[in-house]
């Protein structure tokens, strides 16, 4: 299927025994309930449209009792059998691709037509009511088709390299100790995955905000950049869209792209090529911290990006400090760094004093002197 459900426990499906019209057993198996999971439409590894995740047994760690519970162990199995695989191939490429295909092209648009009225009435309904932090939130009913556009279209380009044209992907689980929120990628084989994820997510009154990873075996942005503009943590919707300032009422993408004259980019896909182009590197100079939602008066026990590692090898010649946490962060502990910094207003909606034309003038002094 072209969905990214990997929750195919015994509560999940429903299995029931036939015999055909030559006498043969046949078992039916479906359907799974939890379509929000399937359409990437949750805050967990599912929401990467690439991997395949239904194909393996999925461990469950209860933190209460301390014992680990296996469920789906037959489904892994029946993906061994070529016959079934074989028949998995035939129907993706002949029904499922050309029928997901269809509905990006044209019948998500219209049904979204069909529920315009009462995606009205339930925002009326239930303005006002606390969001599900593991659910992906967007604000306009145009903003959820085109997430989900966007997902199958995504997810339907990676189906293709595995069942049409044969590649070869192996699974990374990494456990958390809470078993349901384990995170799962799909790496070709013979890879590494680029990076580990970026995770923010209430648990029984905690929060567990980000991985924390050592940026010697990383790259966090591309080194030929010329400008670094270190901010101090993401925020909690940068955290969950995985990219830097994620808020739409923050101030940043307008007013770089406003500086270069261009439009302000919208996927994280165009911001990213914009930053390249610019050659424009972002970063945090806090790697990992206790922070309450996005306050940076909270942040504690925190850990500073390692910076001078990673600039030894760049190309970066100027850092634009991103507000006031990041530049006293950042001053206490590279103030020897050897290359010219400037600290600049925060571009955060919480700074009213917010000015864009010292934004425009430190890019000038920046890009002048990189």
């Amino acid at each position: 299927p072209p969905s990214k459900f990997f929750e195919i426990s015994s509560i999940k499906y429903f299995l029931a025994q036939d015999v055909d019209e030559d006498g043969i057993a046949l078992l039916y198996a479906g359907p799974v309930w939890d379509y929000d999971c399937s359409l990437g439409n949750v805050d967990r590894s599912v929401r990467n449209p690439e991997g395949m995740l239904i194909c393996y047994s999925n461990r469950v760690y209860d933190p209460d009792s301390g014992n680990t519970a296996f469920e789906n162990r037959w489904f892994p199995q029946l993906c061994r059998h070529e016959a079934f695989m074989n028949e998995v191939e035939e129907q993706y490429q002949n029904r499922v691709a050309p029928a997901v295909k269809e509905m990006v092209a044209d019948q998500i648009d219209e049904y979204c037509l069909e529920i315009a009225k009462a995606v009205k009435m339930d925002q009326h309904r239930w303005r006002g009511e606390p969001m599900n932090m593991t659910s992906i939130y967007r604000e306009t009913l145009e903003e959820h088709r085109d997430y989900i556009k966007e997902f199958l279209q995504k997810r339907i380009e990676f189906l293709d390299t595995v069942w049409i044209d044969k590649a070869d992907y192996c699974t990374v689980c990494l456990w958390t100790e809470y078993g349901s929120r384990n995170f799962f990628y799909s790496v070709e084989r013979g890879k590494t995955l680029e990076r580990l994820p970026n995770y923010e997510e209430s648990f029984n009154g905690l929060v567990f905000a980000g991985w924390y990873y050592d940026e010697a075996y990383t790259q966090p942005f591309d080194l030929d950049s010329r400008v670094l503009i270190l901010g101090s943590f993401p925020s909690v919707k940068s955290r969950k869209v995985e990219f830097y300032y994620g808020n739409k009422q923050n101030r940043f993408w307008e007013v770089i792209s406003s500086y270069f004259g261009e439009k302000v980019p919208q996927s994280t896909e165009e911001k990213r090529g914009f930053l390249i182009e610019r050659k424009i590197a972002l970063w945090d100079i806090v790697t990992e911290c206790e922070i309450i939602g996005s306050q940076d008066s909270t942040i504690k026990n925190f850990k500073v990006a390692n910076l001078k590692t990673l600039l030894q090898n760049s190309k970066v010649g100027y850092i634009i400090l991103n507000g006031g946490k990041a530049f006293s962060v950042f001053s206490a502990n590279y103030a020897d760094i050897g290359i010219p910094y400037e600290k600049l207003p925060s571009t955060s909606p919480a700074n009213t004093r917010f000015n864009v034309k010292e934004w425009h003038d430190a890019l000038s002094r920046a890009f002048g002197r990189a």
